[in-house]
């Protein structure tokens, strides 16, 4: 028995679901067979295909995990987690800033965030070094600084918390 290509939720809301399946992109036949197979299928009213994007959404008045059960069934793909990419240093690096901006805001009840400490900071230290006279020599303060501005924003993208079929399709009683 062959195994069916691996898909991925990409979006699911109360009667769309959305699947992607990176390994059929660009393959007609196939997309024309899944069309096919849910034509007759109970609660799915239509399915709309894209070959080019590798990607299918099921307009459905249907349990969502039955379709998917269906494709599984049929050989037409199955529900994988999508693979989270290997964070970079400045991904971890911003979890860290993330974690302590939110236990900053906590404590000082939102007046104060790690970009406003990290500017009274610098304009402190800024500050004193002129009050001591040194106004030749960057100070590590500066590098410091910079370093910062590299974080666009200080935003880093967070995985979609939304409704997930991989977790709940075993809950299905057929």
């Amino acid at each position: 028995m062959k195994t069916p290509p691996e898909a991925h939720q990409v979006h699911r809301t109360e009667n769309r679901l959305r699947v992607r399946v990176p390994s059929k992109k660009g393959d007609e036949d196939y997309f024309e067979q899944l069309c096919q197979e849910f034509a007759d299928h109970e609660g799915v009213e239509e399915v709309f295909v894209n070959p080019h994007t590798g990607s299918a959404l099921f307009v459905h008045q249907t349990d969502p995990r039955k379709i998917v059960r269906h494709a599984a069934e049929n050989q037409l793909f199955t529900i994988v987690p999508k693979k989270q990419p290997v964070k970079t240093l400045f991904g971890g690096v911003a979890d860290v800033l993330r974690e302590g901006n939110k236990k900053l805001k906590r404590i000082t009840g939102g007046e104060l965030d790690v970009r406003s400490l990290i500017f009274l900071s610098l304009l402190i230290s800024g500050a004193y070094q002129l009050f001591r006279g040194n106004l030749t020599v960057p100070a590590w303060y500066t590098a410091f600084y910079y370093a910062t501005q590299i974080f666009p924003g200080g935003e880093v993208d967070e995985p979609d918390q939304g409704m997930d079929l991989v977790d709940d399709i075993g809950d299905l009683d057929m």
